[in-house]
């Protein structure tokens, strides 16, 4: 029933993500790539929601195409086993919450280019999404190359998490 609720979810998202302009989003960057990637997330995060777990949502896009989603409690980590990918070379992350240490160390390991989060980790924080402690940048290995993060304003995304 999960499964068939995200491919529904991502079945009517997927004509926003092939570039048609979102109408009435609450994205408020340029893009509209971005704009339908993060409404995936979101979406993502709504479900999660529904079914009585934290907001987080997480939508993988492979060279420019949909590759996989994620969401609930550690929806970066659940994304990254539902790509069943061992490289994600050239993939970008667009999630609802700034990713955890170990799931930032993780998808840099799997090789994803970017990351796009909406919700900043001190409003993550604040709203009891993730401790302090999710966000130890001291326990990042030393061998490891972390994948840029960005910053996207999503009034949707803040919506979730807002108490």
């Amino acid at each position: 029933m999960i499964k068939s609720l995200i491919i529904a979810a991502i079945t009517a998202l997927l004509p926003l993500a092939a570039g048609a302009q979102a109408s009435g989003n609450a994205y408020t960057q340029s893009d509209p790539a971005d704009a339908a990637f993060m409404d995936m997330a979101v979406e993502m995060a709504q479900m999660a929601v529904e079914q009585g777990d934290a907001p987080g949502g997480t939508a993988i896009i492979l060279n420019g195409a949909f590759h996989a989603v994620g969401h609930g409690a550690t929806p970066e980590l659940d994304a990254l086993r539902n790509a069943h990918s061992a490289s994600l070379a050239n993939a970008a992350v667009y999630t609802v919450n700034e990713p955890t240490t170990e799931a930032w160390v993780e998808m840099s390991k799997r090789g994803v280019s970017q990351i796009y989060y909406a919700n900043p980790r001190e409003d993550v924080i604040e709203a009891g999404i993730y401790r302090v402690s999710d966000y130890d940048d001291s326990a990042i290995p030393a061998d490891v190359t972390l994948t840029s993060k960005k910053e996207l304003a999503h009034s949707g995304a803040a919506a979730l998490i807002e108490r």
